[in-house]
């Protein structure tokens, strides 16, 4: 009895110490584990990205101006290699130069820094870009924006405010009202009112905004006594606002379908003929779009069908066998009519029916592979149909030679580019557009065939001619970068040999065999070295 009490006792004292032992976060090792894991202190992550953005204060229209992030691993864990990654630019903004540490990539064509090493806890990565500001950049605070990423979709966002100019003036109020997010490519509807809060009236009063690089104006709203510049994205009121009142305008705005998710700021200003300003800005939180289940094909409803009535078959002709009063001849005669009778009614797949579940795997493949087929020849006739230009060149105002072009105008076709072609026919070539004229940095990466770069302005002027050979050894970092001397809008790229076979060169002129000028598709703007 005695030792029946010292056992329940043993058994009660172990339960007790066990769950005392699990509050407190205390737990003894598995049956052969040699290490204990801590318990983590309440609320903190196994990787927490920070990222911070500064800039200066104040800056000059036309002037270079740079913003510097840092991203840190404040958590306790090693956290992936992560990405920072440009957001939100005010648009006219071009990037002329950045800086990072060696094992941080830079892309050009997405706009973003790419780490190569894990973020270890405590360590922190810093990086730069310099843009050039626009010569007419308004009295306002310009935004710029970026979120760091990692693998394990941890994500973290940062912003500076860039201010040009000082609003000098209490007698003007700017209230803006807009949604708090929006998937990139959804529409936004933002209103804006400039309120006079001064004494005496405010004449020609005006609302300008500046819009984040690849946003664009959809619609807008306005009252009678105010005209709306779509190439100024301003309002300008024809009547005087008297002491009280205001003016309430409504604009619906666009992000590009391939916008980065993030942080985007679009600019507002208010002013009136004395030149009293006053700014303001609204902050949109753009989310990626959510991938939609694609519809099942007709080819691939056959398919499922034909499976079933294989089965089928497969089953009758089971049954057909172990019937001992048929013979095989009977046997085989069911099967083929039944072959028959399914390939009658699966002719668009072109399944054969056979006796054995291994074959019918064998025709469920090949009913795949018909509609691999089907959907690559989808993809290959879209090529084929993807827009052509003609374009001559003039120099010395004398037709020099006539090209014909492909059109690179998103920025999935501009980093492709020329890669991988093994050869050109003669006078044919690429035409990368851009939605605006900026400094272009290109390199040969995957590019098999030595070309002619031909950097253009805007206005159709030759700035420089690059002559780029290809580099198969070379690494990222050591490839050749070709930049345009100046800001350009459009690079062509043909075969090396022709501008010294036509004397193209600086100050030739090139004509699009287009109406009006030559612009991208979705007016999505990307800058520097598109051609990865």
């Amino acid at each position: 009895m005695t030792a029946n009490r010292r056992t329940w006792f043993a058994v009660v004292f172990a339960v007790l110490l066990t769950t005392s032992m699990g509050a407190l976060g205390i737990y003894a090792p598995a049956a052969g584990s040699s290490q204990v894991d801590e318990p983590r202190a309440a609320g903190l992550q196994a990787v927490d990205l920070n990222l911070t953005a500064t800039g200066p204060s104040a800056v000059e229209p036309g002037q270079n101006v740079t913003v510097n992030f840092t991203l840190t691993n404040g958590g306790e864990a090693a956290g992936d290699a992560a990405a920072i990654e440009l957001v939100s630019v005010p648009r006219g903004w071009a990037v002329v130069n950045e800086s990072s540490p060696a094992d941080v990539r830079w892309s050009e064509a997405r706009m973003a820094w790419v780490g190569t090493e894990s973020l270890e806890p405590g360590e922190r990565v810093s990086t730069s870009v310099t843009f050039q500001t626009t010569d007419d950049s308004a009295t306002t605070e310009y935004y710029v924006s970026a979120r760091a990423s990692d693998a394990a979709n941890n994500t973290a966002d940062a912003f500076t405010a860039l201010r040009v100019g000082e609003p000098d003036s209490d007698a003007l109020e700017l209230e803006t009202s807009v949604g708090d997010s929006a998937a990139a490519g959804e529409n936004v509807t933002m209103d804006v009112t400039l309120t006079n809060r001064g004494e005496g009236d405010a004449v020609a009063p005006s609302i300008g905004l500046v819009l984040p690089r690849g946003w664009e104006v959809v619609d807008e709203t306005s009252p009678a006594n105010a005209t709306f510049s779509a190439a100024n994205g301003a309002w300008v009121g024809t009547d005087a606002l008297a002491a009280g009142e205001s003016l309430t305008v409504s604009v619906v705005l666009s992000s590009a379908n391939d916008s980065t998710a993030g942080e985007y700021f679009v600019s507002v200003r208010g002013s009136d003929a004395e030149n009293r300003s006053v700014t303001t800005a609204a902050q949109i939180a753009v989310t990626e779009v959510e991938p939609t289940e694609p519809a099942a094909t007709e080819t691939e409803t056959e398919t499922e069908t034909t499976e079933v009535e294989t089965e089928t078959t497969v089953a009758e002709t089971e049954t057909t066998e172990t019937t001992e009063t048929e013979t095989t001849e009977t046997t085989e005669t069911t099967t083929e009519t039944t072959e028959t009778e399914t390939e009658a009614e699966t002719t668009e797949t072109e399944t054969e029916t056979e006796t054995t579940e291994d074959e019918t795997d064998a025709e469920t493949t090949e009913a795949e592979t018909e509609t691999t087929e089907t959907e690559t020849e989808t993809e290959i006739e879209a090529r084929d149909d993807s827009e052509n230009v003609s374009a001559t060149f003039y120099v010395d105002d004398e037709p020099a030679a006539n090209v014909t072009l492909e059109v690179a105008d998103s920025p999935e076709e501009r980093a492709e580019g020329l890669m991988f072609r093994e050869s050109l026919p003669e006078n044919h070539g690429m035409v990368f557009v851009y939605e605006d004229a900026a400094p272009r940095s290109f390199w040969m990466k995957n590019t098999l065939l030595p070309l002619d770069m031909i950097f253009i302005a805007e206005n159709g002027t030759v700035l420089n001619v690059e002559h780029a050979d290809p580099e198969p050894n070379a690494s990222d970092e050591e490839l050749t970068r070709y930049q345009s001397d100046g800001p350009a809008k459009y690079v062509i790229e043909l075969e090396q040999g022709f501008a010294n076979r036509t004397g193209v060169e600086a100050g030739a002129e090139v004509e699009f065999d287009v109406e009006g000028s030559l612009e991208p598709a979705n007016e999505t703007a990307a800058n520097g070295t598109d051609k990865s």
